[in-house]
Parts: C-alpha cells; structure tokens; sequence
C-alpha cells in the first residue's frame, strides 16, 4: 500500500508516491512512523526492482512523524493516521 498526493518538500521537489517503511513503538511513549515520498510511483518501481546492494539512484525524502502511543499499531492504523494530517489529506490509495 502507498498514498498519492502531490505534496511540495521545504526543498521545493514535488513528491506524489509515499509509502511506510516502518512502524516502531516506545512503550508507554509514542509510535514513529518512517514514511519515504518519492518522485512518482515510477521512481519507488526503479528502487523496488534495483538489484540488492545496488544503489537506484532514485530520490527520496523520509520523514518520521511520532503519533500517541498504541500497543498493536499496525501499518494500516499508520496509513489512516497520516491521512489525518494536512500534508495527507485528501491522499488517494495505491
């Protein structure tokens, strides 16, 4: 799974496919989320399909967002999360 949502970075670079590479937990503290936006779903195809230890030579921008504690966060409640955000919404599936 992954969002489409053409969003403009503080470096100016339009971003329109983000995904989530991974949900960690802090007991008790707080969940983060490492969301990676790409240039096009095309540029995370090219990453995906690089052979294994060779570099893609494709952009992107990880960003970590912390959100309030959850002991069973899973990767949906993270999507639905970011869909709450104002850089998020309105983000289409994919």
């Amino acid at each position: 799974m992954a969002l489409a949502k053409t969003i403009t970075a503080d470096n100016g670079i339009t971003l329109s496919y983000h995904r989530i590479v991974g949900v960690s937990c802090t007991a008790n503290q707080q969940n983060t989320i490492e969301v990676r936006s790409y240039l096009s779903a095309e540029a995370r195809e090219k990453e995906k399909d690089a052979p294994a230890g060779d570099p893609a030579n494709v952009y992107f921008f990880t960003q970590y967002l912390t959100c309030d504690y959850s002991q069973s966060a899973v990767i949906d409640d993270a999507y639905a999360y970011l869909k709450t955000l104002d850089d998020f919404k309105e983000a289409s599936d994919c």
